[in-house]
């Protein structure tokens, strides 16, 4: 009976007498409310479009019998909470009823601020437990709403967001199905009853994860759907993920001079797979409002950063977007009096006209959050340079050079010689001896299986980033995936060690029997192999680091603390690697971090290949970086807070070939290092 239950309303077997009770209650409400009995039970499912066999259905009529009574609007409200709680349970992810109630109130306050008109249809393709929805159309009053339609995934969920708006609007008024949302919404425009769909105001808020690309078997179904639809040029179909698919979704449906109002992921403001999504809001709306909570995410329900994007469809003149940052979620309650154009106690604030934006920051709105200080100076230069065709996106900068994401480190006890257990005794040309620190044993094993590997910890200085260039001194284990009878009989006992010690005990659990060849096939599939090496992030031990970027004096590999820098001659990788040790490059590097860091996500290789260069003028640029790096490249240098506070002569002479190139002066490099100071975490 469980296990039935389970399957038809849509909840794991761990709660499903939970969600059973859960949606005995609500059907009696909704019974109750339509003033019908228990006999009009399979009518009432069939219109939310949940099938049930006749003979559950008998138990359901059964069971709700003496459920059928009118809720109060706190107990309805209360029971989606816990819908939305069950549901989360059932995806195995993370989810509070009460931040959700956070997010349905910044929803209400953006609907109320925005909406002024009356006879409103209100749609929501992603309608979940409707706790949002419901508190939109409180917000807007009953009496100027005509019609709400959803969508929902989940019958349990749906049945809680049809029994919550029927409490507040004529049943008749109010239409909840069980579809997905790309189906059934592609299905009314081939069969010409798009009408229905149509709405005054969009709602946008889909469950997504940490690694929320589509998956693989619905990828090509929903980038079919959203090619016939008309948004074939807004899509990268192999970068497709579910939160551009949905905002273009919404477009699709959402009237002109509607409101669109949507729970996004912050990448959609910086990734390249979003793209599409930006270019759209910037030519077809004018954006009121995009809004960053003091939490990591509005709803509760993921640990990946979120934002709110509030837009009206229609490009108003002169029209500019307000960035908000709350602070606290007191700071809720000043959003609609910053819309207002008054500024509260508990936001920051920043304007900017989104169509009038210049060079890579067309293609990235993080840039503009969080500006204080020298920020906005900053903001003047880098505007000149680009508008001047100094500055440029790197990938026009140096067509060459390929970016890749170093390797992800699991279990570095292991995989990582030297570590904690075992040091190097030596290596020579074709073998390596490393010892155990404890009992003092010795394994020889081939330099093939060992290579370099350079890695950075993100908590204390060292041991690269000390200098412009390094010799490797780590190195990673590369074992294939064969037989422990086919492999050398010294790695199998360094293999055997690990299971002893229990250092590998993760990477054996997702990695099953040949857990040993996890670091060969991340190494064979991504080979990020190079001599320049530049952080993927800002981090907290950025200040005592020398370099941010670095060359090496052999090839190696990159670890997951950096982007390997393929490709191009030698005197363009020693410019770059000047150039990503320039105050200028750490200064807009450090204010992008600096958002990142409150987990907005990292930047990938391809937003890298986006920040700007300067625009290179002749070969003599390329000899004088290398003049740069053979002078100081072997010298241990100064943390990088002694040399923006202090000077140091190769902090000096690196900025003063960048300040030649970008025409800067002084006092703004200057003021570039103080900058960076402050920001710097």
């Amino acid at each position: 009976m469980r296990l039935r239950v389970a399957r038809y309303i849509g909840v794991s077997e761990g709660v499903a007498e939970t969600g059973y009770r859960v949606f005995l209650d609500l059907l009696g409400h909704v019974v109750a409310r339509l003033g019908g009995d228990k006999r009009d039970i399979a009518e009432i499912l069939g219109r939310l479009g949940i099938a049930m066999p006749k003979d559950l259905l008998k138990i359901i009529a059964r069971d709700v019998e003496d459920k059928i009574r009118i809720l109060g609007s706190d107990e309805i409200m209360r029971y989606q909470e816990i819908v939305a709680e069950i549901l989360a349970e059932t995806r195995g992810t993370r989810q509070l009823g009460s931040s959700l109630i956070y997010a349905a109130r910044v929803a209400s306050i953006l609907a109320s601020s925005l909406v002024s008109s009356r006879d409103l249809v209100l749609g929501d393709p992603f309608v979940g437990s409707g706790l949002i929805i419901r508190r939109i159309v409180d917000s807007l009053g009953s009496g100027r709403v005509s019609r709400v339609w959803g969508l929902g995934s989940n019958p349990l969920g749906s049945l809680a967001a049809y029994a919550s708006l029927i409490d507040v609007l004529d049943p008749g008024r109010v239409s909840i199905l069980v579809r997905d949302p790309f189906d059934e919404i592609y299905r009314s425009f081939s069969s010409n009853d798009w009408q229905q769909y149509s709405s005054d105001v969009v709602l946008v808020n889909p469950i997504f994860l940490e690694d929320d690309r589509v998956l693989r078997e619905r990828l090509p179904e929903i980038y079919r759907t959203l090619l016939l639809l008309g948004y074939g040029e807004y899509v990268i179909k192999r970068k497709l993920r579910l939160s551009t698919a949905s905002i273009l979704l919404a477009d699709s449906v959402l009237k002109p001079g509607g409101v669109l109002i949507a729970f996004t992921p912050a990448y959609t403001l910086y990734r390249i797979s979003s793209a599409g999504v930006r270019i759209i809001l910037r030519d077809r709306y004018s954006v009121a409002a995009i809004l960053e909570g003091p939490v990591t995410s509005f709803s509760g329900k993921r640990s990946l950063k979120e934002v709110v994007i509030a837009a009206r469809k229609a490009r108003l003149p002169g029209w500019e977007t307000v960035l908000i940052r709350i602070d606290s979620p007191s700071g809720i309650e000043d959003i609609a009096k910053t819309l207002r154009g008054r500024s509260g106690e508990e936001v920051y604030v920043n304007r900017i006209a989104l169509r009038s934006l210049w060079g890579s920051a067309q293609r990235s709105w993080i840039h503009f959050f969080q500006l204080g200080g020298y920020d906005e100076r900053f903001a003047e230069i880098f505007r000149d340079l680009m508008d001047s065709g100094r500055l440029a996106e790197l990938r026009s900068v140096a067509r060459d050079i390929v970016i890749k994401k170093g390797i992800l480190i699991r279990a570095p006890r292991f995989f990582i010689l030297p570590n904690r257990y075992w040091g190097i005794r030596y290596r020579d040309r074709s073998s390596t001896v490393i010892f155990n620190k404890e009992d003092l044993s010795e394994l020889e094993i081939s330099n093939e299986n060992l290579l370099p590997i350079i890695r950075r910890s993100k908590k204390k200085r060292g041991p690269y980033g000390l200098r412009l260039v390094e010799s490797p001194e780590h190195y990673i284990l590369s074992i294939p995936p064969k037989s422990l009878g086919r492999i050398d009989r010294d790695i199998v006992k360094y293999i055997e060690w690990g299971l002893r010690s229990r250092v590998v005990e993760g990477v054996v659990r997702i990695y099953g029997d040949k857990w040993y060849s996890y670091a060969y096939k991340e190494i064979n599939t991504r080979r990020p192999i190079a001599d320049l090496f530049v952080s993927r992030a800002v981090w907290k031990s950025t200040k005592m680091h020398g370099a941010n970027a670095l060359m090496v004096d052999k090839p190696a590999l990159a670890g997951d603390s950096f982007f390997a820098v393929i490709g191009g001659e030698k005197g363009l990788r020693c410019f770059l690697t000047v150039w990503f040790n320039s105050t200028f490059f750490l200064y807009m590097f450090s204010r992008i971090g600096k958002i990142l860091d409150h987990r907005w996500g990292m930047i990938s290789s391809d937003d890298f290949l986006s920040l700007p260069a300067p625009r290179i003028i002749g070969r003599d640029i390329y000899r004088y970086a290398e003049e740069i790096i053979s002078k100081y490249g072997s010298q241990q240098l100064p943390p990088l807070s002694t040399q923006l506070s202090e000077g140091s002569r190769v902090r000096d002479e690196i900025d003063s070939l960048v300040s030649w190139l970008l025409g800067l002066g002084d006092e703004e490099i200057r003021g570039m290092r103080r900058g960076l100071l402050e920001i710097l975490p």
